[in-house]
């Protein structure tokens, strides 16, 4: 994204000498300043000078190409140091006027339309995200661009303001006699919807793979998921996970909480997908060995003792926590510490109390110490329901 921005930037300033009189030194020198700070990787006074330089262009320029090049600027900036709420002004003026740039302008504002839905969405402004979306989608089909990456990545948008009026929809209600109605079928409905928005630009990224980026292809992928999960759906959905975890993998880490997310619907499915099948049955029909921390074969001492996790009550879904440790010499565990959990926090304490009971083989005479460090473990919790049927 730096490269992308920092190219995208030169483009802007170089575009101030097609006018017949250079842009006005309040404009210039405000995004010159911009331009070096950002070179200098001080996006904090970038991020102001970017803004200066912006309103400067609405007083003395008005509806201009150039005005909106620089409210790009500025709300991309914002939107990349994570100042949703700041950037949603900028980038709504940078698509606004997207259409000044003349035979480039459809597809430039189908682009920042995509990076507004962004700030829109994670600032929860999503009945407006999905005005704009619409909107769009309209002036894409309009254009005959309705077929272009940035056209898929509005459709990733639109899928994933459906999955999340799914997971609202699923919530109980209550009607005039007080009873309460399940909303089950009106979320999968809507969940399908977002499946068929994901597909969609899936068929889009497919035939344009030197451009799509991989985030997107992985959230599709994982909205996939969510549709099959919740129709138990348990092999589909498994596969979808899986293709969204193979694309994370490839420019993630496992810290990152888009990533365990996946890593974490994915587990639960697998949980069903094998609650009735063999493991290699399961394997021939797709499961992959993809959990991203099992390297505790690798390790020279042997567990004598484990000491299943205590359920915790305010648990609502199976999860798993991965912990590391050390071994002293008698195979006691040290230095105990949750490297991820998910659902995030839930299943912490409960696995570093059961962690700490643990006990190992003693130090063998000559045994390298490094066997007995960085040891990397997974605790899996199953929550079943509430009459011991299948797993939550």
């Amino acid at each position: 994204m730096k490269v992308f921005l920092s190219l995208f930037l030169a483009t802007v300033f170089l575009s101030s000498n097609i006018f017949a009189k250079p842009l006005p030194p309040e404009i210039l020198k405000p995004n010159k300043a911009f331009n070096q700070s950002y070179a200098n990787q001080d996006y904090k006074t970038a991020l102001k000078h970017g803004k200066e330089a912006w309103k400067q262009a609405e007083k003395l320029l008005g509806d201009s190409k150039n005005t909106g090049d620089l409210a790009y600027n500025y709300g991309l900036l914002a939107m990349q140091l994570g100042k949703y709420d700041e950037a949603i002004e900028p980038l709504t003026r940078s698509a606004d006027l997207a259409v000044l740039a003349k035979e480039i302008g459809p597809l430039l504002r189908l682009e920042r339309e995509v990076e507004l839905a962004s700030v829109l969405i994670a600032t929860n402004k999503r009945t407006k995200a999905w005005k704009r979306l619409d909107a769009a989608r309209e002036f894409a089909g309009a254009n005959d661009i309705d077929d272009s990456v940035f056209s898929g990545e509005l459709r990733v948008h639109q899928a994933r303001i459906s999955s999340d009026n799914a997971n609202r929809a699923t919530k109980y209600s209550y009607n005039t006699l007080g009873s309460r109605i399940n909303r089950d079928s009106k979320a999968a409905n809507i969940q399908s919807k977002s499946a068929q928005f994901s597909r969609d630009a899936l068929a889009i990224f497919d035939e344009n793979p030197d451009t799509t980026r991989a985030t997107y292809r992985a959230v599709a992928y994982k909205l996939i998921g969510f549709s099959h999960e919740r129709n138990k759906e348990w092999k589909q959905a498994l596969l979808a996970y899986q293709e969204a975890m193979a694309i994370q993998k490839t420019y993630s880490t496992i810290e990152d909480r888009d990533y365990i997310t996946t890593i974490g619907r994915w587990i639960n499915v697998r949980t069903h997908f094998t609650h009735d099948i063999d493991m290699d049955e399961a394997k021939k029909q797709g499961l992959c060995e993809c959990w991203p921390y099992d390297n505790e074969g690798t390790i020279a001492a042997k567990p004598i003792k484990r000491v299943p996790p205590v359920m915790p009550r305010k648990a609502t879904t199976s999860g798993f926590s991965i912990v590391r440790f050390d071994l002293d010499d008698e195979g006691n565990v040290v230095n105990p510490e949750i490297l991820q959990s998910w659902p995030v926090k839930m299943y912490d304490r409960a696995s570093l109390n059961s962690l700490k009971k643990w006990k190992y083989e003693t130090k063998i005479d000559g045994e390298e110490g490094a066997q007995r460090t960085g040891i990397v473990s997974t605790i899996k919790y199953i929550l079943s329901d509430y009459y011991g049927g299948d797993p939550i």
